[in-house]
């Protein structure tokens, strides 16, 4: 009997124990909590009739309130997870699309995506625009020249653009321009002059160099001498049959020889030239009489 009744009261030394700590968890509704279903109550402990049911109740009270915030918990912490899985994803995505300077290269990965509906509609809009944007300066590629120089005034005659950016062709014969990438693609049957420099620049050159210089008496002597010489007549063939258009280099020679006579505008050289089928001496009186 002595052994029983220590037992219980050792049974009811740790009941006791349990029911303190169960009381220190059970949360207290203060009086003035501002809801309106607690405006004009107390929490108040109504009697029970046993200590053991009081026990049970509470713990359960415990336990339904430490259960739904564990859900509440649970149901909180998978939203962020889904979102940050989704912008890694997109991330990822991003990071696969490489822009070079020269140009834009979009590079993906599709074998990783199953499904296009998971990307997002703002980073597949952007895809699109990059891939049409490569795709439009790959059809407008042409050839940029490297020396940059403008000839303001100057169109030219197969794409109509002006001015004239880069190295400049003319045609003396019917004073046609051609930029440099149509002088490629075009034909032309006249030789063509290559101009580097401006020809604005140019232009003012040779008629600031209109003005004329008192010629030297050796010199006028020496054109009469040979105006009075008797030439036997020629007969030239007009037929074009024993015609041959000089070579670039051999108008190159023929300007250097009219520089050596004192006519230094190379313009007016090839003008010249030109009018007099390429004939030194009728070049020579063409420039005498400035024509």
């Amino acid at each position: 009997m002595v052994s029983v009744e220590s037992d219980m009261q050792l049974n009811s030394a740790d009941t006791n124990e349990a029911k303190e700590s169960l009381l220190d968890n059970i949360p207290i509704i203060n009086s003035d909590d501002s809801s309106p279903e607690h405006e004009d109550e107390e929490f108040i402990l109504h009697s029970i009739e046993s200590e053991e049911e009081k026990i049970i109740e509470n713990s359960e009270i415990i336990e339904t309130s430490l259960f739904k915030t564990d859900n509440l918990v649970l149901l909180e912490s998978e939203s962020p997870k889904k979102s940050r899985e989704s912008k890694e994803e997109a991330k990822e995505i991003v990071k696969k699309s490489e822009i070079n300077e020269q140009g834009i290269q979009t590079e993906i990965d599709t074998d990783n995506i199953q499904d296009l509906s998971s990307i997002p509609n703002g980073l597949l809009m952007s895809i699109r625009d990059i891939v049409k944007a490569e795709l439009l300066a790959g059809k407008s590629i042409i050839r940029e020249s490297s020396i940059q120089v403008i000839h303001d005034g100057i169109e030219c005659g197969n794409c109509k653009v002006e001015p004239v950016v880069g190295v400049l062709y003319h045609c003396m014969e019917c004073n046609y321009f051609l930029c440099e990438t149509c002088e490629d693609r075009v034909e032309h049957s006249h030789p063509l002059i290559k101009i580097k420099s401006s020809f604005n620049k140019l232009r003012k050159r040779s008629d600031s160099s209109l003005v004329i210089e008192p010629v030297k008496k050796p010199i006028i002597q020496l054109q009469q001498e040979i105006k009075n010489v008797q030439y036997p007549p020629i007969q030239a063939d007009c037929s074009g049959a024993m015609y041959k258009r000089p070579t670039g280099k051999e108008i190159q020679k023929m300007v250097n020889k009219l520089k050596e006579f004192g006519f230094n505008d190379p313009l007016k050289c090839i003008s010249a030239l030109v009018k007099s089928k390429y004939d030194i001496q009728s070049s020579v009186d063409i420039l005498l009489k400035g024509k």
